[in-house]
């Protein structure tokens, strides 16, 4: 039995997130998978229909878990955000490139390539840099 080749589509036109593109080009290429196995079945052996459920309902618990893990992303991105948030007004420790001791006022939070940037003394710095909040 012959099978051709599958290529997914992983270039889409306006996908809000890395994981949703993954999950739509894995949707695409499991259903052309499962297109193809159907047109190069055994007419006298079909698929069965319980195995036809189990391939699908094996496709949705993937998408499933994919749409959770870029959900929970979101929120720890959200979560770290409202921290950062937390700490504008404070004063805080941190080292700079060359491993020496600064301290400064937080001026401002925000999302940059998935991590949580600070605003201090007009540097920016990862929020993981703070080595000590030391307050107003």
């Amino acid at each position: 039995m012959a099978v051709s080749a599958i290529t997914g589509n992983t270039a889409a036109a306006s996908t809000p997130t890395v994981a949703q593109s993954k999950a739509t080009s894995t949707q695409d290429q499991f259903l052309k998978l499962l297109v193809t196995q159907m047109q190069n079945q055994d007419p006298m052996s079909p698929m069965s229909s319980s195995e036809f459920m189990s391939q699908m309902s094996s496709l949705s618990t993937v998408e499933g878990i994919n749409n959770l893990n870029s959900t929970f992303k979101d929120l720890l991105m959200i979560q770290g955000l409202g921290e950062g948030a937390a700490l504008i007004g404070k004063k805080v420790e941190y080292k700079d490139a060359a491993q020496n001791t600064q301290s400064g006022t937080v001026q401002a939070a925000r999302i940059e390539q998935g991590g949580v940037v600070l605003t201090v003394g007009g540097n920016d710095l990862n929020m993981k840099d703070i080595s000590k909040v030391i307050g107003n």
